[in-house]
């Protein structure tokens, strides 16, 4: 005989379980979220770590053009 949902659920909460999945982000978004930390890095003072998070970022995707560019006048302002 099938129970009503109510037994099924009370009766498998034991055997329920989770996993956590980390998807890959979007190039463009990696970008984005690369120059909002690298911002924030600059604007609190740390102008060095800025400087590496945007070269970390442009040297895994070296065919983004906002990287590149912000790359080159980050150096510029130095």
């Amino acid at each position: 005989m099938i129970g009503t949902l109510g037994d099924i659920y009370s009766n498998s909460i034991q055997y329920l379980s989770y996993f956590r999945v980390t998807l890959p982000a979007h190039p463009e978004y990696t970008t984005i979220e690369a120059l909002r930390n690298a911002t924030y890095l600059k604007a609190t003072g740390d102008e060095r770590r800025a400087l590496a998070r945007i070269r970390e970022a442009w040297e895994t995707q070296t065919d983004l053009r906002a990287l590149a560019a912000s790359l080159i006048r980050k150096y510029a302002e130095r």
